[in-house]
């Protein structure tokens, strides 16, 4: 399914820690970044992951013919802005296959045509003089379209009305993809985004998910509705309140309206 020479060959790639089946990748990644890991950037990549993570606690669904890995890389200071490593999936996977105007879901999921195709788990360690990121990142590659009717879960609100149905690059393009070249495409576009200029968050927004529609949060200062305007520079979403007031919302979910 995978080759791991050419991945080493075409990629910044230091060490490869590969599975045929895991539970977390980024659990694994976490393991190894306590038992000293000195090898950067190190990839994690497995054919079956059994026990995926998501953002506030959620299970990533994975099947055979998912692409799942994490992708450990240093970062020069603490205020890391995990926004852009969104663009570079998206911008990798409209490379690598013939999909075309995905869009960037704050603050981790990739849908196409509203409906989810890749989510992104952000977490970091930090260790003395250095700070360590694990970008988690799942894709439904070649897999079905159709998550299993047992395993759908309620969205934050208890609500399966506003529950992003799944997708799969295959599903939509009726073709295989090579996952060792969207592997690839991944890696080299997260090693070369600039993560702090303004002009990637102009992409960002170009791309950003439901931009000037309304939306319900669900957030740490309350729920509430308005519209969905864009992302700042430091990765907060910006919603434009029925009185005219705009919130910054740190961390939470939006479902459209």
């Amino acid at each position: 399914m995978f080759d791991l020479e050419q991945i080493r060959e075409q990629t910044p790639v230091g060490h490869i820690d590969f599975h045929h089946q895991i539970g977390s990748t980024n659990d694994r990644g976490i393991d190894l970044i306590n038992e000293g890991l000195n090898s950067t950037p190190t990839l994690i990549l497995t054919e079956n992951q059994t026990a995926g993570r998501g953002q506030r606690g959620h299970k990533w669904w994975s099947s055979q013919g998912s692409l799942t890995f994490s992708y450990i890389f240093p970062i020069d200071n603490r205020s890391f802005n995990p926004i852009p490593i969104a663009l570079a999936v998206a911008e990798a996977i409209e490379t690598a296959t013939p999909l075309r105007s995905l869009k960037i879901k704050w603050p981790n999921d990739i849908l196409f045509e509203n409906r989810k195709i890749s989510g992104i788990l952000i977490e970091t360690v930090t260790r003395p003089q250095q700070t360590l990121v694990v970008a988690g990142i799942g894709i439904n590659v070649n897999n079905a379209s159709i998550i299993p009717q047992d395993l759908e879960q309620l969205d934050d609100r208890g609500d399966k009305s506003n529950l992003l149905r799944p997708t799969s690059i295959r599903g939509e393009t009726k073709s295989d993809t090579s996952m060792t070249e969207l592997l690839i495409q991944i890696i080299n576009r997260i090693e070369h985004v600039p993560r702090s200029h303004e002009q990637i968050f102009d992409k960002i927004n170009h791309r950003l998910a439901f931009r000037d529609k309304r939306v319900s949060v669900k957030s740490s200062s309350g729920n509430f509705t308005g519209i969905c305007e864009q992302i700042s520079t430091s990765g907060q979403l910006i919603i434009r309140c029925d009185d005219g007031s705009k919130k910054k919302i740190f961390s939470g979910s939006i479902h459209a309206i």
